[in-house]
C-alpha cells in the first residue's frame, strides 16, 4: 500500500486507529459542512468510519435539495459557527470547496485541524467535464483559485485515488498532507449469482447522465454491434445528458436494445445489479475520467459483476484484486468498447466471487486507517502546540 508524502505522513507519534481518539475522557468531534446530502456515499462512509472508531460527527446540511436557497445556506454557516466550537476537526466535505476559506477561519479561531475533500473539484467539473464555462475565462479562472485556495489552506487535502494525490503533490510540493481516500463500496454490495433470464436487461447503467460518463461512447459502440449479438442494456436515472442519450438511441434505430428508467433509491441497486450479467463504469475523456475509481466501478466488482470502464492508471490500485471482472477500454473507443462487450455478456457465468468484496474492503479500511492516524497526529500536534506556545510541530 503506498502511503503519503508530505510533512508528519509518517508513522510518528502514539496516534493510532484504534486508540488515542479520545482527549481525556472526551470523543474527538469532527464537522462535516455543508453536506449537501447526509446518504451520498462519499461522506457517508467516512462518518460511518469515524463514528465507528468512537468519534462524534456532526453534518451539517446545506438544504434538502441540489441547489439550497440562501436562508437554507445561512441556517446552515449559522450552525458550522456554533458547532466549530468544540470540534476537534472541520471537515469540508465533497462538492464545496468554494467554502474552503470560511471552514477555515473557523478552524484556525477554535484551535481545530482543517480537512478539505477535493472529490470533486470546481474547475474540473464546470470546466473540464461539463463545458458549462469556457476555459480562460475570468469564471474559469475563479473556479481554479478556489480550487488551490482549497488545497492551500488545508492541513489535509483528500482525493479518492493515488494518480489524483500524486497529481496534487507535484503541483503543490510537499508542504501539505495530500491523501487518498479511496471511495470504496456500501455494505448492500455484495457477491451474488447472476441468473439468465431470456429478454432481461444483461447489462447495467445507473448514474446522474453526466458527462463524465461518456454514454455516447457506449450507444456508439452498441451500434457497431450485429443486431442478433447486441446486449439488452437497461438505463437508471436521469440528468443533464439524458435527453441526448435517448435522442442518439432512437436516431440510430437502437431502441429495441435499450430501456430507460428512473432514478431508484440506492438500496435497490443490489437487485438491480444482481439482475445485470455487466455493469458499465465510465468512459468520459477528461483528465478526471482518466483518474477517478467510479462509485459503479466499486459497488459492481464488490457484487462480483464484471465491469467495463475506460483505462486508468488509478485502477492499477485495484486491478490485481479485480482480475478478470474489471475490462478496461481505451477513452473514445466505441469499437474496442463494442468488442469489450460482446466479450464480457459472452463469458460464461461462473460461480461468485465471494471473496471480492471483502477484499476490496480490506484494502479501502487500511486506507481509512492510516487516514485516521494522521488526523490523530495532527489534532495532537495541534493541541501540543497551544498547551506549549512557540514549541515546535513535529
Amino acid at each position: 500500500m503506498s502511503m503519503p508524502n508530505g510533512r508528519r505522513s509518517g508513522s510518528k507519534g502514539s496516534a493510532t486507529p484504534g486508540n488515542s481518539i479520545l482527549t481525556g475522557q472526551r470523543k474527538r468531534k469532527v464537522i462535516q459542512f455543508p453536506v449537501h446530502n447526509v446518504d451520498y456515499p462519499r461522506n457517508r462512509r467516512v462518518r460511518e468510519y469515524l463514528q465507528n472508531r468512537g468519534w462524534e460527527c456532526t453534518p451539517i446540511v446545506r438544504g434538502k435539495k441540489r441547489q439550497a436557497t440562501p436562508s437554507e445556506k445561512l441556517k446552515a454557516v449559522v450552525s458550522l459557527f456554533k458547532a466549530a466550537k468544540t470540534a476537534d476537526a472541520v471537515f469540508l466535505s465533497e462538492m464545496s470547496l468554494k467554502y474552503a476559506p470560511l471552514t477555515w477561519a473557523l478552524s484556525r479561531i477554535y484551535g481545530a485541524i482543517h480537512i478539505v475533500d477535493g472529490f470533486i473539484g470546481l474547475y474540473e467539473t464546470d470546466v473540464e467535464d461539463k463545458n458549462i464555462i469556457r476555459a480562460g475565462s475570468l469564471k474559469a479562472k475563479i473556479l481554479k483559485l478556489q480550487d488551490r485556495l482549497a488545497v492551500e489552506l488545508a492541513d489535509i487535502y483528500v482525493v479518492d485515488t493515488e494518480v489524483r494525490a500524486d497529481r496534487v503533490r507535484t503541483e503543490f510540493g510537499q508542504r501539505h498532507i495530500v491523501y487518498s481516500l479511496p471511495v470504496g463500496s456500501p455494505s448492500w454490495a455484495q457477491p451474488s449469482e447472476y441468473k439468465v433470464q431470456d429478454g432481461t436487461p444483461q447489462v447495467l447503467y445507473y448514474g446522474n447522465y453526466i458527462p463524465l460518463h461518456g454514454l455516447n461512447d457506449y450507444v456508439a459502440a452498441i451500434s457497431q454491434i450485429p443486431p442478433s449479438q447486441r446486449p439488452l442494456t437497461k438505463m437508471i436515472g436521469s440528468g443533464d445528458c439524458y435527453d441526448g442519450i435517448l435522442a442518439m438511441v432512437n436516431q440510430r434505430g437502437l431502441s429495441d436494445f435499450f430501456s430507460f428508467h428512473e432514478a431508484v433509491p440506492e438500496y435497490q441497486l443490489a437487485a438491480e445489479i444482481a439482475n445485470a450479467k455487466v455493469v458499465l463504469g465510465i468512459f468520459g475523456s477528461s483528465s478526471k475520467a482518466a483518474s477517478v475509481i467510479a462509485n459503479k466501478v466499486w459497488q459492481g466488482l464488490a457484487c462480483s459483476r464484471r465491469v467495463i470502464t475506460r483505462q486508468s492508471r488509478a485502477l492499477d490500485e485495484i486491478s490485481e484484486l479485480a482480475g478478470d471482472l474489471l475490462i478496461q477500454v481505451p477513452a473514445a473507443d466505441p469499437t474496442s468498447l463494442g468488442t469489450a462487450i460482446l466479450i464480457a455478456v459472452e463469458a460464461d457465468s461462473s460461480p461468485a466471487a465471494t471473496g471480492i468484496s471483502q477484499e476490496l474492503e480490506a484494502y479501502v479500511l487500511g486506507k481509512f486507517d492510516h487516514f485516521l492516524l494522521l488526523v490523530n497526529q495532527e489534532i495532537d500536534a495541534r493541541t501540543k502546540s497551544r498547551v506549549h506556545p512557540g514549541a515546535p510541530i513535529t
